[in-house]
């Protein structure tokens, strides 16, 4: 939206965390405002209506405050409760769930396997009439799962007539988000990953740093530790395990026999640990949420990327 000069806010959940309230007076009809909304803040709405409404995948999630995972889906389906067949949503073809969703909205779809409004066709992620919107090499991030995210923003952005050229411009130019598989440094490689807070996102950035050194643990939400254990160890390195999780992750690991971890006191004990196990790649991607020890995600990271600045030289 910036490259194409338009005038934007970004607020919600996303870091830095700025209220939609506070952006609100800041409005008019030519600005357009990026939110994210929360399952939480979605059970409370009441006529919220987003023009475009996207739901990038669902997983179970927050069993600590819903009593299934149906619920938890529901209270996410809320986003579109408002919506008519002028409003867009915008769903993710390869997930079983959101791609059956029946809502009032019109729908499009992105999708890595499947014909879909945009998808991938080699390295090319193309629309319907063929047209090549942006590569996968347009994107600088590690991690094959923000492809996903480029096709969302592309309909998303495209839906509200900007042209498709300033995607890839914007794509090209784009060097992400803090805590958000954020380079720390660069020798070794360290990446801070501190908003991953559930199993299935956890999956998703280990695999594509396979063969790390990577911190795990936090609070689990009622989440299936074997599912945390299971990823980590087809794709980890080694494992420092921190948290109130840390013990209970170090038994579900032994009981697989798999015995390359270390079980860290505090955060600071697991980067000195980190520091002299000597891995030419590190990854803080917890898997379960900061609420055991920190305010919020960002207030861990910022912990983290601390330590890393003191134990390896900046």
């Amino acid at each position: 939206l910036k490259v194409a000069g338009t005038r934007c806010f970004l607020a919600g959940n996303i870091y830095p965390g700025v209220p939609l309230s506070e952006v609100a007076l800041k409005t008019d009809t030519r600005t357009i405002t990026v939110v994210e909304v929360s399952s939480f803040q979605l059970e409370r709405i009441s006529m919220f209506r987003p023009d475009v409404g996207i739901v990038m995948n669902i997983s179970p999630d927050h069993m600590d405050r819903y009593n299934n995972f149906q619920e938890y889906a529901e209270a996410k389906k809320r986003l579109f409760m408002n919506h008519t067949g002028e409003d867009i949503a915008i769903l993710n073809l390869d997930d079983p769930v959101l791609s059956s969703w029946d809502i009032p909205s019109q729908r499009l779809f992105f999708s890595r396997s499947k014909d879909a409004d945009i998808y991938m066709n080699g390295d090319c992620a193309r629309l319907k009439s063929g047209e090549c919107v942006f590569k996968k090499d347009d994107i600088k991030l590690i991690g094959d799962f923000f492809v996903e995210d480029g096709m969302a923003a592309a309909l998303g952005t495209i839906s509200l007539g900007l042209n498709p050229e300033f995607v890839k411009k914007g794509l090209s130019r784009f060097k992400g988000i803090p805590h958000r598989m954020e380079i720390v440094k660069t020798n070794p490689l360290i990446v801070n990953n501190s908003m991953c807070t559930n199993p299935v996102a956890f999956r998703s950035s280990i695999s594509s740093m396979k063969g790390a050194l990577v911190f795990m643990g936090g609070r689990l939400k009622n989440l299936d530790p074997e599912e945390l254990a299971k990823a980590a160890m087809e794709n980890a390195g080694f494992v420092i395990l921190f948290g109130e999780s840390r013990n209970r992750l170090a038994e579900i690991l032994e009981k697989h026999g798999y015995d390359k971890f270390y079980v860290a006191e505090t955060l600071e004990d697991g980067v000195k640990k980190a520091k002299e196990l000597g891995a030419e790649s590190i990854l803080f991607s917890p898997g379960g949420s900061s609420h055991d020890m920190f305010k919020n995600f960002a207030e861990r990271g910022e912990a983290f990327k601390r330590l890393v600045k003191e134990y390896f030289n900046g």
